[in-house]
């Protein structure tokens, strides 16, 4: 069973300082920004991701984190938010407040990575890239425990991954590429680096060949699409 009432639990910190993160950068930009909030150039000034000013800027490579915490509209903040208050609980309570604050971030980022090198003209930000990336941890996590509860967690986060991908095709400006981008990053950070009291479940060659795998595939993104331009 998981505890997800509403009022602190310390079993989900990470989750709150991730809530008030974002909640904090995006409040920021409606200060500064106002109305204009989804304007090109203040979701760039906010740190949202464009290939593009890193290709010609390469020391603004941070913009590959930084879109995880910045957002277009209430309605995109508001669905992120409410999605990591119900989901980002769950999953933290399986890897711990670390371990879930690490596969958020990372996650997120090599789907900027993917998006970077696939969608390089496209302006993009959200969390929905480390949501995902969560969602993809979990369903992997579920296919290698040998838990029956967590087997059955895991295969309605997959069916979630798969719902969701599916709608994002008919939602126009949805940045699909982020959202599987997120699902890849986040299941092979859980097969590189699972709970600690699942760890027995899961291989060591598995646990190195998903660490070289999320490796190599970061630096490919990097790499060939700065020598693309």
């Amino acid at each position: 069973m998981y505890s997800l009432e509403l009022g602190f639990n310390r079993k989900h910190l990470a989750t709150y300082i991730l809530l008030g993160a974002t909640t904090l950068v995006w409040l920021t930009q409606l200060i500064l920004y106002g109305g204009n909030v989804a304007g090109a150039q203040n979701l760039l000034n906010a740190g949202a991701l464009w290939g593009i000013e890193i290709i010609l800027h390469p020391l603004e490579i941070w913009r590959l984190f930084t879109p995880i915490f910045v957002h277009l509209s209430w309605s995109h903040f508001l669905m992120n938010m409410f999605t990591l208050l119900m989901i980002g609980r769950i999953v933290e309570e399986e890897f711990g407040s670390a371990r879930f604050a690490e596969i958020y971030l990372l996650s997120g980022v090599f789907a900027n990575a993917a998006s970077f090198f696939l969608s390089t003209n496209t302006i993009s930000a959200g969390a929905s890239t480390s949501l995902f990336g969560i969602f993809g941890a979990m369903g992997t996590l579920g296919y290698f425990t040998g838990s029956p509860r967590l087997k059955e967690v895991g295969q309605g986060f997959l069916v979630l991954i798969v719902i969701n991908l599916l709608l994002n095709i008919f939602q126009p400006g949805v940045g699909i590429v982020g959202h599987i981008g997120g699902v890849v990053g986040g299941g092979l950070l859980a097969g590189a680096w699972p709970p600690a009291r699942y760890k027995k479940w899961v291989p060591k060659n598995v646990r190195i060949i998903c660490t070289a795998i999320v490796i190599l595939l970061f630096v490919l993104f990097l790499v060939l699409t700065f020598s693309r331009y």
